[in-house]
């Protein structure tokens, strides 16, 4: 699962590295147009753990994440945050 996860996020890079050297090609972005762009893919994690089995106990917390693909015919988009951010939640909320 880790050499999945990490094969992606270099596929990502690799992609991204790639649309940086064409950049040169159509001209260069101001860094308001690159955060502009990059926004619309930046996701807020927000998790809850249980943490004992009468749902008393529970931890909250939160982090951050990228939308990588977006299956239109489904419906469904993929996303990818870090293991310690929701790698124990039992509920996770994403929103852009």
């Amino acid at each position: 699962m880790k050499l999945k996860i990490f094969a992606l996020i270099s596929l990502v890079l690799v992609g991204l590295l790639g649309g940086m050297a064409q950049a040169d090609d159509v001209g260069a972005m101001n860094p308001k147009a690159v955060i502009q762009r990059a926004r619309k893919g930046v996701l807020r994690v927000q998790v809850a753990e249980v943490t004992d089995e009468d749902s008393t106990g529970v931890s909250t917390g939160g982090g951050s994440g990228f939308i990588f693909e977006i299956d239109y015919d489904k419906g469904t988009a993929y996303a990818i945050t870090n293991y310690h951010v929701a790698g124990h939640a039992s509920y996770v909320s994403a929103t852009t």
